[in-house]
């Protein structure tokens, strides 16, 4: 999904687009000048339009994650030139949002296997009771107990990742029998 806002700042086009997964682009002119992937609540793509003008910044604001609800302001100095909201429509028809074809097939970009699925969840939960036990357990048992399972998860991650070659391999070798 990507959305384009515009703006128009002293003769200048300046047009801001949002990606689905959090990439920000700023084109000036139709030019790129600025380019991030943020997940934050609030970024900052700060802008030179010229040596002998001020800088400008485009800042990006979610205001509401669960409405998909955004503010893009266009800031000279500390003042607010413009600024403009944009919601992904509650009705779920798409409304003001524009899906290529790329974007349509993106679950194909992130497709893992099931054992790449399985390690990244457990290398998760390992992170996250490291996280919350770290204060109520004596720093030395708690880290061997940390290090050996991390251990066991790479060992499995390796012994998943040979089986599912194996498999594929297997695969490949029987569709060209066939």
């Amino acid at each position: 999904m990507m959305t384009a806002l515009s703006f128009s700042y002293k003769g200048y086009d300046i047009k801001v687009e949002l990606g689905y997964v959090g990439s920000e682009k700023v084109f000036i002119n139709n030019k790129l000048v600025s380019e991030s992937f943020n997940w934050k609540f609030k970024n900052d793509h700060i802008i030179e339009l010229d040596p002998s003008l001020e800088q400008i910044t485009v800042r990006v604001e979610v205001l509401s994650m669960m409405q998909g609800e955004m503010r893009i302001s266009l800031l000279a100095g500390e003042s607010v030139v413009e600024a403009k909201s944009w919601a992904y429509d509650q009705s779920g028809s798409g409304e003001g949002t524009h899906f290529n074809e790329i974007e349509r097939k993106w679950t194909k970009e992130i497709k893992m296997a099931k054992s790449t699925t399985s390690i990244t969840w457990a290398l998760y939960f390992a992170i996250l009771l490291y996280s919350i036990a770290a204060d109520d357990w004596p720093n030395t048992v708690f880290e061997g107990a940390f290090i050996l399972m991390v251990a066991c998860i790479t060992i499995y991650a390796l012994f998943e990742f040979a089986r599912s070659a194996v498999l594929a391999l297997r695969s490949k070798v029987d569709d060209e029998a066939i």
